[in-house]
């Protein structure tokens, strides 16, 4: 609110909105989400499915070598299409929860229906490791990260749906550290693993999104039908 370039009304509408509220009154509400069911279906859903993104981010060249005979610059040629089908999956998926939100849908209802339609598709990870030929499996691959993308840009969106303007950032934040000490865990078990075998992994990519959205529906489904962004204890 102090930067020389604001006009009168961007300070006014700073000191009305993003301002508005006592520390005291923040700092209360922060304690408050660690007993929120809608706080802990979110971190839920990050901790159990932001995995899916590690194992593609941080195994898919290995495996492609491993299991296909892809050299470096195969990989370097190939391997980049599962990223951009999350991309595309982003853009998607915001524009399918915005559809359902302009038919009438209550916004965190809309995002809900997209996570588990996104959480269904990803299950593409378990025909991806039985796939023969390299391309099916990057094809499959992508189909999951083009999910994901959906899945992440909803999830994000659920948290500002669902919590006031000055909670989010704690919501996003705090949820965030599920997702990395998942991505963590799930990172160990496919080193645990991949010596054996991508089976496992590739079963629990296709399956762990759907235990999320399990949790996060739970969770959140029914305060999805009000408006009004609260916390719920």
């Amino acid at each position: 609110q102090d930067h020389p370039k604001l006009c009168s009304e961007e300070r006014e509408l700073l000191i009305n909105t993003t301002l508005a509220g006592s520390a005291a009154t923040h700092k209360k509400s922060k304690s408050a989400l660690l007993t929120s069911r809608l706080f802990w279906g979110i971190f839920a859903a990050r901790f159990i499915t932001n995995p899916v993104w590690w194992f593609v981010a941080y195994w898919m060249p290995l495996y492609l070598k491993q299991q296909y005979g892809f050299t470096l610059l195969k990989i370097g040629a190939f391997a980049w299409i599962p990223f951009l089908a999350a991309d595309i999956g982003n853009m998607v998926g915001g524009a399918l929860s915005g559809r359902l939100i302009g038919n009438g849908q209550k916004p965190a209802k809309a995002r809900l229906i997209v996570l588990g339609l996104s959480s269904v598709v990803m299950i593409a990870s378990v025909p991806a490791v039985y796939a023969r030929s390299a391309w099916l499996s990057i094809g499959l691959i992508s189909t999951v990260t083009f999910a994901y993308g959906a899945w992440a840009a909803n999830i994000l969106a659920l948290a500002a749906d669902q919590f006031e303007r000055h909670e989010v950032g704690t919501v996003v934040s705090w949820s965030g550290t599920g997702a990395v000490l998942g991505g963590a865990i799930f990172t160990f078990f496919v080193g645990k693993v991949a010596d054996v075998g991508y089976l496992p992994a590739f079963v629990a990519a296709g399956v762990l999104p759907i235990m999320g959205f399990g949790l996060t529906a739970m969770l959140n489904w029914k305060r999805s039908e009000g408006n009004s962004a609260q916390i719920v204890v």
